[in-house]
């Protein structure tokens, strides 16, 4: 019986890519750019981006749970930093949470996707972004970023064992402890830069680990249990106690959900855990891969 729903589980979840497929050669043919209201912001979506474009052209919106939760928590004035900007899907929603009084600092690597985030930032004229073209990182160089043919999957790590490469280029990184050595400390921290978090991570460990309040909201990718406990670790050394886990299944199979096979589906899910209970791997945390974490030192 398992198997049978299992198998009804991801017949569903094919159909639903195959629908999405199908609308998407739609608005090919009728033309390459969209414009779309997202959460209160104008964006210019390339429907030739099969990542987080085509996502938003179809639904409006991406990641909606993880998304509204972490909205939640920003507030006016805030000094927001950015690492892995992509088009402009989470800079815009923290440039209007925090005000003009705030500032949102993005790091975007890949040229065209810099390009297409500073023409949204453009777009709506928000005028408390600062945005730069360089990777994150450990420390400040160069490195080879490997690129995809998704927009939002291009890695400092070469993923080519698990997805479609399409070459490589040269970009330039900085690292967060250097880069806000003589500027005010950013109040949150978002990552989502397809496994490089790590790295990134000890970039900035002087720049969290002197600051009272801050919060962080990372996406938490397929990496050894090795990398992803020394991950936890440098939490910990910085202060970081509580951890908020969520997950947020992709728009596909958050769509199937009205369907009788509910509990087939994965489901958006937060849960609180203490940091020595994710290091010692009592949830699985630390095998698991594909989620969200949101913690905070301090009172924001």
């Amino acid at each position: 019986m398992e198997l049978f729903f299992k198998g009804i589980k991801i017949s569903l979840i094919r159909l639903e890519l195959f629908k999405r497929k199908v609308i998407m050669a739609w608005y090919k043919r009728r033309g390459r750019f969209y414009y779309r209201n997202i959460h209160g912001s104008i964006m210019r979506l390339d429907a030739y981006d099969i990542g987080v474009s085509s996502d938003l052209i179809i639904d409006r919106t991406r990641e909606d749970f993880v998304a509204r939760e972490f909205r939640k928590l920003l507030k006016p004035g805030m000094t927001v930093l950015d690492i892995g900007g992509n088009v402009g899907y989470y800079v815009l929603q923290e440039s209007r949470a925090v005000g003009d009084k705030g500032k949102v600092i993005a790091f975007e690597p890949v040229k065209r996707n810099f390009k297409a985030l500073n023409r949204n930032i453009e777009l709506n004229n928000y005028q408390n972004v600062e945005t730069i073209n360089c990777a994150v990182g450990n420390r400040d160089g160069e490195a080879k970023f490997f690129l995809t043919k998704e927009s939002n999957l291009g890695s400092l790590r070469d993923v080519s064992a698990g997805r479609c490469n399409t070459g490589s280029v040269m970009v330039p990184v900085v690292s967060i402890d250097k880069f806000f050595k003589e500027k005010m400390r950013p109040d949150f921290v978002r990552m989502d830069i397809e496994g490089s978090e790590v790295e990134a991570f000890k970039g900035m460990t002087k720049t969290l680990s002197k600051t009272k309040t801050v919060g962080i909201f990372v996406e938490v990718h397929n990496l050894s249990f090795q990398v992803k406990k020394s991950f936890y670790e440098n939490l910990k050394e910085c202060g970081f106690e509580m951890i908020w886990v969520l997950t947020n299944p992709p728009n596909h199979i958050c769509k199937i959900r009205s369907s009788s096979w509910n509990y087939t589906i994965p489901k958006c899910e937060k849960q609180l855990f203490h940091i020595n209970e994710i290091l010692k791997n009592k949830n699985n945390l630390l095998t698991k891969e594909g989620y969200y974490i949101i913690s905070i030192k301090g009172k924001l």
